[in-house]
């Protein structure tokens, strides 16, 4: 995030972008591209840039190499790009390479809230499958509706306690962030305010991501083993929740290592 490697070098009337781009999701479908790059500065050193590359540009190539677990239909294949020209007006510097902005912490903030709610919606889906499945399920000898079970019961009620608690979670951050943005216009936020707001998003991207997963595994427990079949769609459901704790801004174990720096008060760069 801090650190991207693809690099664009000045050239006559633009930019040559030249590096290897991962997780482009829905790039075989795109017209524009946001590429994070690094450009040299004066010093020898590095900035941090954006540059906006029109799908299909001469120098870009999307590697059809995505092939995971779930999220099948994101299209997140590699781009590869070897002299790939951009005019200047298509790249905008947006400060030090390898350190944190308000910018970047405001916008990843913005756009990955959306991304948490991708999941729990996910999850909510996987609830009202399962309790369509034990409510129209009958078996036993006196054609007893599965969701008469006591175990079933308790599955459904689990389920909708980790719901209850993952949208307060999410209403919260929201709710913060909307507070905190509607007082702190651009280029007014503090670094050490952003980076206490964007801790309490992690939090609640963890819990959430995690949740998902829970209540997922649960739908698919109550539905029995047709909701393994990949004909049903808590079998989608359960492979694409699974990536819920990868997406961005970080991973599992960086997530841990950010919040836990904030909170003592360490400056937050992750380690190498």
């Amino acid at each position: 995030m801090l650190h991207p490697f693809v690099e664009a070098t000045k050239v006559e009337g633009g930019w040559h972008l030249n590096g290897r781009k991962i997780f482009g999701t829905l790039s075989p479908a795109a017209s524009h591209m946001t590429i994070i790059c690094r450009v040299r500065d004066a010093e020898g050193g590095f900035r941090r840039a954006a540059a906006s590359v029109p799908g299909g540009s001469a120098g870009v190539d999307v590697k059809n190499n995505w092939d995971a677990l779930g999220m099948r239909a994101s299209g997140s294949h590699d781009i590869v790009f070897e002299e790939c020209f951009i005019p200047e007006a298509a790249l905008r510097q947006e400060g030090p390479w390898g350190e944190w902005t308000e910018r970047m912490l405001s916008g990843q903030m913005a756009f990955n809230m959306a991304l948490v709610g991708a999941f729990l919606g996910v999850a909510e889906a996987a609830r009202d499958l399962a309790v369509q499945t034990v409510t129209r399920r009958r078996r036993g000898t006196n054609s007893q509706s599965v969701a008469e079970r006591p175990a079933i019961q308790h599955l459904i009620a689990e389920i909708e306690i980790d719901l209850a608690a993952a949208r307060a979670m999410l209403a919260r951050s929201a709710t913060m962030a909307d507070a905190f943005f509607s007082q702190h216009p651009a280029g007014s936020a503090l670094l050490g305010e952003l980076h206490e707001l964007m801790k309490d998003f992690q939090c609640t991207k963890w819990f959430v991501n995690r949740k998902a997963i829970e209540i997922v595994d649960r739908a698919l427990t109550a539905s029995g083993g047709a909701g393994y079949l990949n004909t049903n769609p808590l079998a989608r459901l359960y492979r694409d929740v699974r990536a819920g704790p990868f997406m961005q801004l970080f991973s599992p174990n960086e997530a841990f290592e950010y919040i836990g720096k904030v909170a003592l008060g360490i400056d937050p760069r992750l380690s190498n």
